[in-house]
């Protein structure tokens, strides 16, 4: 577009001077007459000149319609083509032709994240980096009636480049105002839905995701052809004149979550080795029953099976059942020999019988 413009501004100058060539010589004359010089060589260069100027036209003219009809689409970009005001084609980076003077192209950076800044400018990245306050755009209300000041960044990707073009102003300052103006105004009303608690402490995550879908539906309704990639919290802080009462606030507050952490602590130990101890009365219990259980059956099972013979001869079963008892009782039995006579005898009763019964 630069190469054109000077080719047609050259073409122009040639153009003036072949339609005032008369006016130009007369001039030259006048002005050679006033200096006493001839005029008949400033005649024949001029002759000369225009006659150059005459074969250059062409070369002029041919000249910019081949630096006219091609165009460089840089890397990140995606060009949008008109052709009399109607969308023909995108392309993509690379050079491209297109018709002279009557084909036109606006080229827009998709690939690359843009980043807007609500309530601060970075001046300076740094290091050390700095900043300018917008305070205009910082200061909010919240649900329950409190100011606070928020700086806070919208990342975005333009992810329909004639979108972008016909749906947004075509200046770049313009595309800049309205897309910050429907940003500004959807976080605005996201955070005066919320309180100050939930801007300060726990809803930020919150906040970020409801802003970025809000943002988003609001640009998808003017079809701007923009993506939003992510709303970002950078400072949220009450205004100075009220910092230090709500920085006592958050101290007692962090205060009580500390001694409610503490009592917790405390509880779940004790807790822990009561329950403990239960659950080892409660097992030593379990295992006690399970081992009566284990004796009452067997015991019952071994008398159902002495049933069948009892009934067919009782007596029978009653001498087998004491021979058995007595070769299992008389090895083991303690004999003990007892004198006639009058004396009383004493029995050592604390030897013959057993200190505990093991079931």
């Amino acid at each position: 577009m630069t190469s054109f413009v000077i080719i047609f501004s050259m073409f122009l100058a040639a153009f003036i001077f072949i339609m005032f060539k008369n006016e130009i010589l007369n001039w030259v004359r006048n002005r050679n007459a006033n200096r006493g010089v001839s005029n008949s060589r400033s005649e024949r260069y001029s002759w000369i000149f225009s006659k150059k100027l005459l074969v250059l036209i062409p070369v002029f003219i041919l000249l910019a319609i081949g630096l006219s009809s091609y165009y460089v689409v840089s890397p990140g970009y995606k060009a949008v083509v008109f052709r009399m005001g109607k969308v023909i084609n995108t392309t993509e980076q690379g050079l491209h032709f297109k018709i002279p003077f009557i084909d036109e192209v606006d080229k827009v950076m998709t690939e690359k994240i843009q980043r807007y800044e609500f309530g601060y400018r970075t001046i300076d990245s740094g290091p050390p980096a700095k900043y300018q306050v917008v305070g205009v755009e910082e200061l909010m209300i919240t649900a329950d009636g409190k100011i606070v000041e928020i700086d806070w960044v919208l990342q975005f990707q333009i992810s329909d480049p004639v979108n972008f073009i016909l749906m947004l102003p075509k200046k770049d300052e313009m595309q800049e105002k309205a897309i910050r103006d429907i940003a500004e105004a959807s976080f605005r009303q996201i955070i005066a839905n919320s309180t100050l608690d939930d801007v300060l402490t726990t809803g930020k995550e919150k906040i970020q995701t409801e802003s970025r879908e809000l943002i988003q539906k609001r640009l998808n309704l003017l079809n701007s052809g923009v993506r939003i990639v992510v709303v970002q919290l950078q400072d949220v802080a009450p205004p100075e004149i009220v910092k230090k009462a709500f920085n006592d606030v958050n101290s007692a507050r962090a205060e009580k979550e500390r001694k409610i952490l503490e009592a917790q602590k405390y509880y779940n130990e004790r807790g822990a080795a009561a329950n403990g101890e239960a659950q080892k009365i409660i097992n030593d219990a379990e295992a006690y029953k399970a081992r009566r259980v284990s004796v009452v059956e067997g015991e019952y099972n071994r008398i159902m099976e002495l049933v069948p013979a009892y009934q067919k001869d009782p007596k029978l079963l009653k001498t087998t059942l004491f021979i058995d008892a007595a070769e299992e009782f008389w090895p083991k039995a303690k004999i003990i020999m007892v004198e006639g006579g009058n004396t009383m005898q004493f029995l050592p009763l604390d030897k013959l019988m057993p200190k505990t019964i093991e079931y």
